[in-house]
């Protein structure tokens, strides 16, 4: 199986396979490109689920 990559939040790198606490890492994620843009991949998600969540409370 192919290892991934996570980012890990306490030391603001990325690290290939799971090296850290659970508490400590975002992820998996397919690509050091990708977790090394974790926060921004959270940000964006958030804020889509958020427009969701208004859509869907304004009915």
């Amino acid at each position: 199986m192919k290892q991934q990559w996570y980012f890990n939040m306490r030391t603001g790198k990325v690290e290939l396979g799971k090296l850290s606490p659970v508490t400590e890492r975002m992820g998996p994620y397919a690509s050091k490109e990708d977790a090394e843009h974790a926060w921004q991949i959270v940000q964006t998600r958030n804020k889509r689920w958020e427009d969701d969540d208004r859509k869907w409370n304004s009915r």
